[in-house]
């Protein structure tokens, strides 16, 4: 597959956020396999939406080509599920282990100042289960803040400037086909090709799974 630009409403049958195309086509693989692999065995989703910001002086690499630093950070929100999961359940190995997906962009501000958009995808039991309350949205950003400072190499107690949540940046999915294509079309405006709109330049492009006709799952 090549970094084919698509123009069209759709990308394979699933309406797309035409307002924030083109797109490219490999970036619209990788969000879609992404997507299925979290909906293959879980009948209800949560998304959540976030940017992070890198700090000026801790010379985080940052790239227009590829960053290790997201996979970094999904990758300790993961542990975070895990370590929890397995505190809750008592150390005994159960089915519904926590997963956590994420797609995301990188971008520039129009003063050159690098940052993330991302979106995470994560199954009931990441989550919702293991919720003070059962409130979600809370132990989420908490737990979000922790990662990027420790990603960022920054204060925990300052991280919070550093990590924003915008309004209607949480929601849940159900897995249906109503649900694939809210949360597609979501995850499309990701997907567009790299351009410099409005001062600001969209670059690189990431997620956790590839799609497998023309790369290896990460």
């Amino acid at each position: 597959m090549t970094d084919n630009i698509i123009y069209d409403q759709h990308y394979q049958g699933i309406p797309l956020a035409i307002e924030h195309g083109p797109f490219l086509e490999n970036r619209l693989a990788d969000a879609l396999a992404t997507i299925e692999n979290i909906m293959q065995n879980n009948r209800c989703i949560t998304v959540a939406c976030m940017e992070l910001r890198v700090p000026e002086y801790n010379g985080l690499p940052f790239s227009r080509i590829a960053d290790t630093s997201i996979i970094k950070f999904v990758k300790k929100m993961q542990h975070y599920a895990r370590w929890k999961h397995t505190e809750i359940h008592n150390g005994q190995r159960q089915n519904d282990r926590p997963v956590v997906d994420a797609i995301w962009q990188m971008a520039c501000s129009p003063a050159g100042k690098p940052y993330y958009r991302v979106m995470l995808l994560l199954n009931h039991a990441a989550y919702h289960v293991q919720s003070p309350g059962y409130d979600a949205a809370n132990t989420l950003q908490y737990r979000a803040r922790q990662a990027w400072a420790k990603v960022a190499q920054i204060p925990q107690n300052c991280s919070g400037k550093y990590i924003r949540f915008p309004p209607n940046g949480m929601m849940t999915i159900e897995n249906n086909a109503d649900g694939l294509c809210r949360l597609f079309a979501r995850a499309s405006a990701l997907c567009a090709v790299p351009n410099d709109a409005n001062g600001q330049a969209f670059l690189a492009f990431g997620s956790t799974r590839k799609a497998s006709k023309y790369r290896t799952a990460i």
